[in-house]
């Protein structure tokens, strides 16, 4: 295989920058999988491979040559992991404390070898990963609840449910106020494989989900009606997205591979400002269990035509002061 040939394969160029090109790879391979090409898996896996390798030859030839004609020909300075550049929501409860990614913050003797910065700055995907990010907000939920209170809190029982209810709570509710949803998901299509951008529409993403239904016959007679390519129906209920018929039966909640995603989608559906198109990619009917268990792939694509009301984070102030006036309340009785 020839350079020329494997641009061509993939439809791109070596114009595109490296992200473009991976963007690309990805919707050839998301294309041509086995999986979306049950009755001809065998062509499929074939053709996958030649994808895979075409790939594979165009990331050595540029990492030879220092990354892609256009990355070379730039001037400007590269990106750096500065916090200076990161996003932020003034209007946020509390500050919080931002690590990098663990590779910058640590070194291989786990001691610490930069600074932590702190504020009220929102998750930017390409300076903090999302476990450090979610480690943040956890201890800030500590600082707001007392330092004490995992230590006060009973080690089991009805109480000790109803103060993890709590600090659960109090997480999703920072979380929301940290995240700017269109953002974070642009951010998220260079770094996660299965998300993608839509090379026919601007500004408009596909994520994969999973949906595991196990549930009455009714469900089950809903699920013979439908197939691979049939659009489905989302729906916001408290902290989950549910999928529905077109006949409004509920299916169950989905699930992602990837836990930011969900921290993403909710926002983006329950502000009611962006459009979702949910098609089946794969149905699969297992009959050797009772009661039965269809398990669904599906493909929710996201467009929002507002960029700056999409990046708007979620602001719950009154929520959080509500609930931290309750655990004031509790601790007094």
């Amino acid at each position: 295989m020839t350079t020329a040939s494997a641009y061509r394969l993939l439809g791109a160029s070596p114009e595109d920058s490296d992200s473009t090109l991976k963007r690309k790879y990805r919707r050839c391979i998301r294309e041509n999988h086995p999986d979306a090409d049950p009755e001809h898996e065998e062509d499929a896996r074939r053709r996958a491979q030649r994808i895979n390798e075409a790939y594979a030859l165009l990331s050595r030839e540029r990492k030879k040559a220092g990354g892609s004609p256009a990355s070379r020909r730039k001037t400007s300075s590269p990106r750096t992991s500065s916090t200076s550049a990161a996003p932020r929501n003034p209007a946020a409860f509390c500050a919080r404390t931002v690590y990098p990614r663990w590779n910058d913050y640590m070194d291989f003797a786990g001691a610490p070898t930069r600074e932590t910065v702190t504020g009220r700055f929102c998750w930017d995907p390409s300076l903090e990963t999302f476990a450090m990010f979610a480690m943040s907000v956890h201890r800030q939920c500590l600082e707001l609840l007392g330092q004490d209170y995992l230590g006060r809190s009973p080690a089991y029982g009805q109480a000790a449910e109803q103060n993890d209810t709590i600090r659960l709570r109090l997480f999703h509710l920072l979380m929301q106020e940290y995240i700017q949803p269109w953002y974070c998901l642009q951010k998220l299509a260079d770094e996660l494989p299965d998300v993608d951008a839509d090379p026919a529409l601007p500004d408009c993403y596909h994520l994969p989900a999973e949906l595991a239904v196990r549930g009455s016959q009714l469900i089950h007679r809903a699920l013979d009606t439908v197939g691979t390519g049939d659009e489905l129906l989302p729906s916001v209920q408290g902290e989950r997205i549910h999928i529905l018929t077109a006949g409004g039966i509920d299916l169950g909640h989905i699930a992602f591979a990837d836990d930011p995603l969900y921290y993403i989608a909710l926002p983006l559906l329950a502000n009611g400002g962006a459009s979702c198109r949910v098609t089946i990619r794969r149905k699969t009917i297992r009959r050797d269990v009772l009661p039965y268990r269809a398990d669904l792939r599906l493909d929710l694509c996201f467009y929002h035509p507002d960029m700056k009301a999409a990046n708007q984070p979620a602001m719950r102030n009154l929520e959080i002061a509500s609930l931290l006036r309750q655990t004031e309340q509790a601790g007094t009785k």
